[in-house]
């Protein structure tokens, strides 16, 4: 119970730090530059960080339901910074940490990494042209394994929408066409969808067999 206050306790501040980052901005501050550039990635590292002990703390069974729910916590202070300052994004694919909640195939871990993506990149597709390939590629790659490891419905219809994102606002997406052409078709469709799942299906597949020159 002590431990579990301890990280109750250590939540609360990033939330109130990334809220106020978020909507109060970086008027205040007398050097924007390193509040942007160096400040800002050790915070995103440290909340990282966080994530993973609340997360390896979850898989031992310690407390499960109170650690997945600070653990989403977490990822959504993450999110909050990620949409606000995008250039984060590169640190978080480099982190050491993010990586380790990356390939874990809990299903509640998944559901909250792929639901932060897609809130980032539906707030604001131009995000996706920035990026560059190499993290895009890295970010659809773990969206697809993460559809082929779990039978979750949340986590398929969250991955179906965060694809159909990426590859709305990609202008270079014949870079990814040969890697996910066929496989997540394959993976999708042993799922079951209804309603408005199928349309996303549909969206997918039209973008997976459409001829981008």
């Amino acid at each position: 119970a002590c431990k579990q206050s301890l990280y109750c306790a250590a939540v609360l501040p990033p939330q109130v730090f990334t809220y106020n980052t978020c909507c109060v901005g970086l008027g205040a501050f007398r050097d924007v530059e390193v509040f942007s550039h160096e400040f800002l990635p050790t915070v995103v590292e440290s909340l990282l960080f966080l994530a993973d002990r609340l997360m390896n703390r979850a898989l031992r069974d310690k407390a499960y339901n109170e650690m997945i729910r600070l653990f989403r916590k977490v990822f959504d202070s993450i999110g909050w910074l990620l949409r606000a300052h995008t250039h984060l994004i590169h640190h978080v694919l480099r982190s050491k940490h993010n990586e380790s909640v990356q390939i874990c195939e809990e299903d509640d871990i998944s559901i909250v990494t792929v639901i932060m993506w897609n809130n980032i990149f539906r707030a604001n597709g131009a995000v996706v042209a920035e990026m560059g390939n190499r993290a895009l590629t890295d970010i659809m790659d773990d969206i697809v394994y993460k559809m082929s490891s779990s039978s979750n419905p949340v986590i398929g219809r969250a991955a179906v929408k965060t694809l159909v994102l990426i590859m709305d606002h990609s202008s270079s997406f014949t870079v990814f066409r040969p890697i996910f052409k066929g496989l997540v078709l394959q993976v999708w469709l042993r799922k079951t969808g209804v309603g408005k799942a199928l349309t996303l299906l549909d969206q997918l597949i039209d973008h997976l067999r459409s001829d981008v020159p």
